[in-house]
């Protein structure tokens, strides 16, 4: 076991930062990982199109998790929407046990079809922005 943790150790080295796009200080939040990256950048397009301030925090390597950087963004992040392919929600999941930060504005989609941008900014808008 221990020489398992070591390599788990030397694995958060290389793993790739998650990246932030747009202004660093929005109103909103897309939290995604993986094949999500396309659809949420579309989605950020139409809603800053619409005036709203909105900023994307994608993970290309979830494990381990980035917690510095996770901690640094999601805790000055006004208001956060995950946006995931699953039922549960798995990143959302990750990101509260390694850092206790939960959060409560998610997008799933899990019937095997891809998002499109245009319906993530629309559940954005009916869901999250709608309560704003």
């Amino acid at each position: 076991m221990d020489k398992r943790m070591k390599k788990a150790d030397l694995a958060a080295q290389d793993i790739r930062e998650p990246l932030l796009e747009g202004p660093e200080q929005a109103d909103l939040t897309l939290v995604g990982w993986g094949s999500t990256y396309g659809p949420i950048h579309e989605a950020r397009v139409l809603l800053e199109s619409e005036g709203i301030s909105v900023n994307h925090f994608h993970y290309h390597d979830v494990w381990p998790l980035p917690k510095a950087k996770t901690e640094q963004v999601l805790n000055s992040a006004r208001r956060a929407v995950l946006i995931e392919n699953n039922y549960t929600g798995q990143l959302g999941l990750v990101i509260r046990m390694m850092t206790g930060i939960d959060i409560p504005n998610k997008v799933l989609k899990y019937d095997g079809r891809p998002f499109t941008g245009d319906e993530i900014a629309r559940k954005v808008r009916e869901g999250v922005m709608a309560h704003v």
